[in-house]
Parts: structure tokens; C-alpha cells; sequence
């Protein structure tokens, strides 16, 4: 399999940050529905009352929370950081499979030899 851990984790990244801002960036300028929920409502007539540097900020906030959301994910699958008590000791595992090809993108084993977890793999280094 070609596919690697790096990518997986900058699609994920890209799917789970990028494209979710963007898509409810979209939402609070534009509702959808007759009737958006309440909470959609009020979230999008404040929108439309910032200044567009105050627009820029809140989509700052939004990355800036959406990463923390994905990096907190990732580190509980990397066994950096417990998700339960009872999951104390356990290997968590995520793998991709495809046909014969099989991808081990995380494991919560600290003997796993990966030269990155898979929640440092998220921020990119530039070349």
C-alpha cells in the first residue's frame, strides 16, 4: 500500500479542521433550513455582527479548537493520553485494510516502532 501514516494524517487533518471550518463558516453566514435551530440562529446573527477582522478571529478560535479536538484524539489513540480507567493497559489499534495490504496507522503500545505519533504527524514541518 502506498498510503502512509504521514498522509493519513494530513487527510484527516484536511477533513477534520480545513474543510469543517470552512463548511460552518458557510453555515453561520447562511443557516440552512426554514428554521435553523436556536442555537444556529443565535450563533449566526452574531456572526453577521463582527467586522470582518472579528470574522477572521472567530475562524482563528474554530481552527484553533478544531486541531485541539484532532490532536486530542489522536494522542488518546497514540497511549499518550488515557481514555478510561478501564481501558488502562489495553492496545489501541488503527488500522487500514485494503484487499491483502494492511496499514498500521496507530497503536497505543509505547513498543509500536513509529518514528512519530500520530498526533505529532498533524502539524506539518516545513521542508
Amino acid at each position: 500500500m502506498t498510503y502512509t501514516r504521514e498522509r493519513f494524517a494530513m487527510d484527516l487533518r484536511h477533513e477534520s479542521v480545513d474543510r469543517l471550518v470552512d463548511s460552518y463558516e458557510k453555515t453561520l453566514r447562511n443557516p440552512p433550513g426554514r428554521k435553523p435551530a436556536s442555537r444556529l440562529g443565535r450563533l449566526s446573527k452574531w456572526y453577521s455582527s463582527l467586522d470582518e477582522e472579528q470574522q477572521q478571529t472567530c475562524l482563528l478560535l474554530m481552527e484553533y479548537i478544531a486541531e485541539a479536538s484532532l490532536f486530542s484524539t489522536l494522542a488518546a489513540l497514540d497511549g499518550a493520553s488515557l481514555l478510561s480507567e478501564d481501558l488502562r493497559g489495553a492496545d489501541i489499534r488503527l488500522t487500514i485494510v485494503k484487499g491483502d495490504d494492511e496499514l498500521l496507522i496507530s497503536s497505543s503500545e509505547h513498543g509500536a516502532d513509529f518514528e512519530y505519533d500520530l498526533h505529532e504527524l498533524m502539524f506539518p514541518t516545513p521542508d
